[in-house]
Formats: C-alpha cells, structure tokens, sequence
C-alpha cells in the first residue's frame, strides 16, 4: 500500500506541474486553472460519499480502490488522446511551445536550468507557498473527519457529508469564483482576502458547537481555501515571474513541496495530537 502510494505520487506530481504550466498559458489562464483544480475538488467531494455508501452497504473498504483503478486507466487514455498530437494543436493557443528539436537541444541543458530553477528566488518563495498551503488544505480535509467523529461525536454518516461540503466549497469556487475575484480585485490582494477569510471560517469551525453552523463554516473556509493555489499560479506563469526556460522546472519543484507539505502537516498534526 505504501509503495503503491508512493509510485501514485511521482504520477500525479509530474501530470500536475506540466498541467499547470500549459493552463497557466492559456488566454484566460484563472479560468482554465479554476476549471482543471475545480475538476479535482469536484472528485474529492464525491469520493467520500461513495467510500461512505460502500461501507453502508457491507462492502469491503479496499474495493473502493478499483474505483479507482478504472478512474486511472480512464485517464491514462484521455491523456493520450488529448497529447498526441499536441505540437500541432497547442502552438496556436500556446506560442511558447517549442518544436522537437528545440525540446531535444534543452535537454541537454537539464542540470543547468535545474541549478538555476533551485537557485531563482521566485521557485523558493513558490514551494515554500505550496507547501504551507497544499500542508493546510489537506490537513483540514483530512483532520476535519476525526475531529468531527471523535470531539463533536457526530455520527459517520454526518461526517461524510460535512467532508463533501468542504470539498464542494473548494470546487465551487475554483470553478466560479477565481475568475470572478481576479478580475475585480487581482491577484495579490484576493488571495490576502482569502487567506484572511480562510482563517477567520476555520476559527469559527473550532469554536461553534452546532451541526449546521459546522456545516455552513466548513463550507465557506473551503470557498475561501479553493482559488488561492490557482491564483498563485497564475500570477507567478502570467506575470512572467520565472523565465521560461524553467518554468516547467520551477512548477515542478513546486508541486514535489505541496505533496511534502501534503504529507508533513497531517503528519505533525497527529503527533501534536497525541
């Protein structure tokens, strides 16, 4: 199971920084960004309702990861239908994108824009970004099940559906309200409010003792939470913060720290616990 999660990881955070790097490069980048985080909330605020109904119906908690199997076999086909022949149907969306040639001849580059990616400030600055926020966002995800469980005692069924509210909160957002915020106020100053609001609801979570009032809590902190990683990289790609040369390299190095603070947070949060 470890080893299956750690193989898991090395896929997603490659698909995930080359994903980023070419919606970040589209016309209208916040909303091709919102939609593809969105997409994975949405996955995430279905998943615990099917892991839930599983349960309920006497199946055994492992054969939700043949749920998965199917979902990962499905998109290992998407990908290369939507990639294979992508010189010829990104260039006129994307006139960075480079030829062949062009690819080859920088790979024989790789450790030079590598120890330039490490050594650019705006990379640091990105990962250390990512991992704080991609660390919180998943520990409140993750925590929030047994906080609810074990300190509200709210029954697992109630639990299930407070967790899909959280990620409902993040997807609706992605989807709705990243262009909306970026267009009114920019970037900066939205993911300031944001990350304000953010903390101010997940206080709020903490402090009321009442099903619904968690619920509605929960709700908006993920709304708060969802646009801020979108917005980010949006502003770093779009605002040309990073040369081009790495920044494929540099999203890349981003990501690896989000999955580490994805695993360090909760991690720590359990040993404080304890």
């Amino acid at each position: 199971l470890v080893s299956g999660f750690f193989f898991q990881g090395i896929g997603i955070g490659i698909c995930f920084s080359q994903f980023n790097v070419f919606m970040s490069r589209l016309q209208n980048s916040p909303l091709a960004i919102g939609l593809f985080h969105g997409s994975w909330g949405l996955g995430a605020s279905t998943s615990p309702l099917i892991a839930t109904g599983l349960v309920e119906a006497g199946i055994k908690w492992n054969m939700f990861y043949l749920i998965l199997l199917g979902f990962s076999i499905f998109n290992i086909a998407n990908c290369y239908l939507a990639f294979v022949h992508w010189e010829s149907s990104l260039t006129p969306w994307d006139p960075k994108v480079k030829k062949t040639d062009e690819i080859e001849e920088n790979l024989s580059k790789l450790d030079g824009l590598m120890a330039e990616a490490v050594r650019t400030k705006m990379t640091c600055w990105a990962s250390l970004f990512v991992f704080c926020y991609q660390g919180a966002e998943v520990s409140f995800g993750g925590w929030l099940t047994t906080y609810l469980r074990d300190y509200r005692m709210f029954t697992s069924t109630s639990i299930s559906y407070v967790a899909t509210c959280y990620w409902f909160g993040i997807t609706l957002s992605r989807l709705v309200v990243t262009t909306f915020i970026h267009r009114k106020i920019g970037i900066p100053r939205a993911n300031f409010l944001l990350a304000t609001l953010a903390i101010v609801f997940v206080l709020l979570t903490w402090l009321i003792d009442n099903l619904i009032s968690e619920i509605v809590t929960i709700f908006i902190s993920g709304i708060c939470i969802g646009p801020i990683y979108p917005l980010m990289i949006s502003h770093v790609i779009q605002g040309n913060l990073l040369p081009d040369r790495i920044q494929i390299i540099s999203m890349t190095i981003s990501s690896a720290f989000g999955y580490s603070g994805g695993a360090v947070f909760p991690f720590l949060i359990g040993l404080i616990s304890q």
